[in-house]
């Protein structure tokens, strides 16, 4: 048949084809385990035709992201006939992914709990200095194979590590010599944590182990702040913490260079909001002189709530910070106007009210009166004189409230700087309930853009719609 008659299909480059296999291939996080390992996905589009076959099993890159987790600890120990078909084709899955892979870097999914994959362990380790991006979960037998790896990680730029050890364990140093690492995300790093080249970190997400003790992971995790350079950006990804069992220090105990922060609570509950002790203690556990950027946030299923003395002294050390967001925080106008006063060289501020049905909580903290109180006066010192962005996340149901946002936005403009307003405006859970009638949605839009349009020149204004919290 000539190149003219064939499908279209068929005359695809070898490059979007690649490209065609890999996007067809991932999505593997629900399949059974000997699926992901043998890339089951990828052989079933191998079957279409010859040239597939070809390509897919000749593209190394198609076989250099590897899962490899078995994690038998939600079966029943009587399914043996899962246990005898892993322990039988486990490694043979393995080895053939690591040769099709042939010398390509390579991304690892790895959680090995049984004893006896320590072979599989030991294949991957193998193959370290071919480790690109890395999420391992590793278990008490395990650990000490791991150590083997150090100084044999050349390449290695990701690492994501839950090493879940005896409390007697020693730290492990694996990873202490990586020269390309810059990103590493922990999940209860203990104490001491592991050894990592803290000093060449851009990026550290820390996930508390609040299953276990709330008091002492959140300790641990913050404590990793102690080891990192001021560029680097820490995440501490779960807050939650029983406030009852977490002692605050007399003086911060956790002293750290770092320039951005994130703080986040994601951990849903029976409460939907949890008491100010919680950010309290991290406020009064922290000494960060040069940060410049903190943002919190807190889910639908776990508000946090603010602690307005707490972060008066936090904010007191930490007079540099120039960007605040805060998201899903139940804050009043009166607590952010106090916070802001300890912030006077902030430029950015994003807030946003929290309108959920579900847990029926309404709170806003866009009002009238954080208007005036962020509106230049000469006749009195101006709260965050600084300020060049501010984004606000509301139901901005209020009309008379516009002629207030407009005279701070006026009181705002100085030339030849741009003034930049974020406007994010809530649709009403009644509206969403009867089939999305955005109507009310788009009259307040229009309301606030034809607003702007009055104040002139010198505001960047961008008015939108914002799903993130309507319901």
């Amino acid at each position: 048949m000539s190149s003219e008659l064939e499908p279209p299909i068929f005359r695809l480059p070898t490059e979007l084809l690649v490209k065609i296999l890999d996007l067809g291939s991932q999505g593997q996080y629900g399949d059974p385990q000997l699926h992901r390992l043998a890339n089951a996905r990828l052989l079933r589009l191998s079957k279409v035709c010859s040239r597939w076959h070809t390509v897919a099993l000749g593209t190394p890159a198609l076989w250099a992201t590897i899962h490899v987790r078995v994690n038998l600890s939600t079966r029943v120990p009587s399914d043996s006939s899962l246990r005898n078909r892993l322990e039988t084709r486990a490694e043979p899955l393995l080895r053939a992914a690591l040769e099709r892979s042939e010398n390509t870097p390579l991304t690892l999914m790895v959680d090995l709990r049984p004893e006896w994959t320590d072979g599989l362990l030991q294949m991957l380790m193998q193959q370290s200095e071919r480790w690109l991006n890395v999420d391992l979960t590793l278990y008490g037998h395990s650990i000490e194979r791991i150590r083997d790896a150090k100084n044999r990680l050349p390449l290695l730029r990701r690492l994501s590590l839950a090493l879940l050890t005896g409390f007697d364990d020693p730290p492990c140093n694996a990873f202490a010599v990586a020269p390309a690492l810059t990103h590493v995300s922990l999940y209860a790093p203990g104490w001491p944590p592991p050894s990592l080249p803290w000093s060449q970190l851009h990026e550290l997400n820390v996930d508390p182990d609040t299953i276990a003790d709330n008091s002492a992971s959140m300790d641990e995790a913050m404590g990793c702040l102690c080891f990192c350079p001021s560029n680097c950006s820490v995440t501490i990804s779960d807050i939650y913490v029983d406030a009852t069992g977490w002692q605050s220090p007399v003086e911060p105990t956790i002293t750290s260079p770092i320039e951005v922060l994130h703080l986040e609570a994601s951990q849903a509950t029976n409460e939907h909001t949890s008491p100010p002790e919680t950010l309290a203690r991290v406020f009064e556990s922290l000494n960060l002189a040069h940060l410049r950027d903190l943002d919190i946030r807190s889910s639908l299923g776990k508000l946090l709530s603010w602690s307005p003395e707490a972060f008066s002294a936090f904010g007191g050390r930490s007079r540099l910070i120039t960007r605040l967001f805060l998201k899903n925080i139940i804050i009043h106008d009166h607590e952010l106007v106090k916070a802001l006063a300890v912030v006077p060289a902030l430029r950015d501020l994003s807030i946003s009210d929290i309108h959920n049905s579900d847990a029926d909580v309404n709170h806003q903290i866009v009002t009238a009166e954080l208007y005036r109180q962020l509106t230049r006066n000469n006749s009195r010192s101006s709260l965050v004189p600084h300020l060049q962005r501010l984004s606000c996340a509301s139901l901005f149901e209020e009309p008379e409230n516009d002629a207030l946002l407009r005279a701070l936005l006026e009181s705002r403009i100085k030339a030849p700087d741009v003034f930049k307003l974020d406007c994010g405006v809530y649709a009403s859970a009644e509206l969403h309930e009867v089939g999305y009638d955005l109507s009310d949605t788009e009259v307040r839009m229009e309301r606030l853009s034809k607003m702007v349009e009055l104040v002139g020149p010198g505001l960047n204004a961008y008015i939108h719609l914002d799903f993130s919290d309507a319901w």
